[in-house]
């Protein structure tokens, strides 16, 4: 069987457990469309009643540190702004569905963590490299493990092996799930993703964020990612199934240009940010 193929076989069998994020897709058509207001787009939100109330949280933490409460959605977008929002919108829909996921062989709660920890370290480290849209930075974080999430689902007793060899062997998961389906967690990703018509840098992000200089047209933003799972697994922050830090990409980590007096600062703020998103999670 071809990668594509059994890329594509994969994500058939699994569509019934991750679905394209509604909300965000009907914010992202109103976007394009000139007359959308901010009560229109404040209309959509509120139509999921859930995902409402984690953008609140989420505009509410310390992640923005807004001077007083962000009580209404009106409010979150005017100080968001309104792309940022909307990346954030696809941030809460993909939690949400995570959530519902149940399995036997791994934690989806630690799963959740470190999705949730890279999307937080990608999130600072764009912040401080001066990016335009840090929320879009936050997505890439987020949700570059999604392959492995359908493997963990659709193969259990497959990934279950697959896991007892990377502890006893130290064999990095990607390459093992390589050898056992001729696809990695990367390409189920970003094949998922370009299938959604979601944004081309998620799409690379995912794909390449193992080898972010590989990425014809977004390997800074793959870089970021990379170097936020590499943060991630280090501290550690939940857990992805790996056993052990993966390597860090010299060339990835060289093109941020952060200076090791930084990094303290830089830890600090990563830390302080995930404590308080945690609370997207309950």
């Amino acid at each position: 069987m071809s990668n594509s193929l059994a890329v594509q076989t994969l994500l058939d069998e699994t569509q019934y457990l991750v679905s394209p994020p509604k909300v965000y897709m009907k914010l992202k058509a109103a976007l394009e469309d000139p007359s959308t207001d901010f009560g229109d787009l404040a209309q959509l939100i509120s139509t999921d009643v859930s995902i409402a109330a984690r953008l609140l949280k989420v505009a509410n933490s310390a992640m923005f540190n807004f001077p007083g409460q962000v009580s209404s959605i009106d409010r979150a977008l005017s100080l968001i702004g309104t792309q940022q929002t909307v990346d954030l919108i696809l941030a809460t829909e993909v939690l949400k569905s995570i959530s519902g996921i149940k399995s036997d062989i791994f934690s989806v709660e630690e799963f959740s963590k470190h999705s949730l920890g890279c999307a937080i370290s990608a999130r600072v480290l764009a912040q401080y490299k001066g990016e335009h849209d840090i929320e879009a930075h936050f997505v890439n974080g987020l949700l570059h493990d999604t392959g492995r999430l359908l493997l963990f689902v659709k193969y259990p007793d497959a990934q279950k092996a697959l896991l007892e060899t990377n502890k006893n062997e130290s064999a990095p998961l990607r390459a093992l799930e390589t050898q056992q389906y001729g696809i990695s967690h990367e390409e189920i990703g970003a094949a998922l993703f370009r299938s959604w018509g979601l944004p081309e840098a998620l799409v690379e992000c995912t794909a390449y964020h193992h080898t972010p200089m590989s990425s014809e047209h977004h390997s800074f933003s793959a870089a970021i990612v990379h170097v936020a799972d590499w943060i991630t697994h280090a501290i550690p922050m939940g857990g992805n199934g790996e056993n052990f830090v993966p390597a860090l990409d010299e060339s990835a980590w060289l093109s941020l240009g952060i200076p090791e007096s930084s990094l303290e600062m830089i830890m600090t703020e990563i830390n302080k940010q995930y404590n308080s998103a945690l609370s997207l999670l309950l």
